[in-house]
């Protein structure tokens, strides 16, 4: 019995010690949004604000064109997650359902395109979107996103699809409707929370991408958060409590959305693992 209490309680203190590891910089996120700058840059840091400071939020959303930023993110995320997941879940219900010539070298050659480190493509991508006139627009960023989620998005869901027993497919289209309408009514229902889970990788990839970003925006019109917070320095130094209010105000729609579907996200990513 003391064997056993001994092991609970490691496993709560083990457990205290891994929340404090991932509360703590979302805490620590937070609070310097409400501190001056004096309590910023004080060593030791301090954990409380001697005061709350309110003037960072208005100053971030005002000073620095923050609605503007956040549309522009907003924008290309979604356009990268919904091309990227039209484009992907029938290539990824045909790998999984058809063969045909080519086939696995397809896959391969999808899979090859996050093998490549972005940097590396960067000089040609920039050539290829200022000859075609693309530079400077957030909706040719989102082109790139969904270029870049499209990996992630073809094959877990590929593996996905394979899980779900093609005879309930089968047994449909026995009554005379087509794979299309079986499709709809009977894989993508089923495979919602793969899809779900590629879509919240697929949100996080997009949010918060900052090579590309910088690379190919240029004013405020196109520029994301990422970028613009890099940017962001005053007269005595990196304006620290603007920064943090632009990162908590980024974080909501993530922390919102992961909410919402975090049940089929974890249903999903562990589809058949015990298989």
């Amino acid at each position: 019995m003391k064997k056993l209490d001994a092991w609970v309680i490691g496993k709560f203190i083990l457990l205290a010690l891994l929340l404090f590891v991932f509360v703590f910089p979302l805490y620590w996120l937070v609070m310097t949004t409400f501190k001056p700058g004096v309590d910023v840059i004080e060593f030791p840091p301090r954990f409380v604000p001697s005061r709350l400071f309110f003037e960072n939020y208005p100053r971030a959303w005002t000073e620095y064109s923050t609605s503007f930023l956040y549309r522009n993110t907003a924008i290309a995320s979604l356009v990268g997650i919904a091309l990227g997941l039209l484009i992907g879940i029938p290539a990824a219900y045909s790998a999984a359902r058809f063969r045909y010539k080519g086939r696995d070298d397809f896959m391969f050659f999808i899979l090859t395109t996050r093998f490549l480190p972005p940097i590396t493509a960067a000089v040609p991508l920039y050539i290829v979107f200022k000859s075609v006139g693309m530079l400077n627009n957030v909706f040719a960023l989102g082109i790139l996103y969904a270029a870049m989620n499209l990996p992630i998005i073809t094959w877990v869901l590929r593996a996905y699809f394979r899980e779900i027993p093609i005879e309930l497919e089968q047994s449909y289209m026995l009554d005379g409707h087509s794979r299309l309408k079986a499709f709809f009514k009977i894989v993508f229902p089923l495979s919602w929370p793969g899809i779900a889970a590629v879509t919240m990788l697929s949100v996080c990839f997009s949010w918060g991408e900052f090579l590309f970003a910088l690379l190919f925006t240029f004013n405020i019109h196109a520029k994301t958060l990422p970028v613009k917070v890099a940017e962001m320095q005053g007269d005595i130094g990196i304006l620290w409590g603007q920064i943090t209010v632009i990162g908590t105000i980024a974080l909501i729609p993530i922390m919102v959305f992961f909410v919402i579907i975090q049940r089929h996200i974890v249903r999903g990513l562990s589809f058949g693992a015990l298989k």
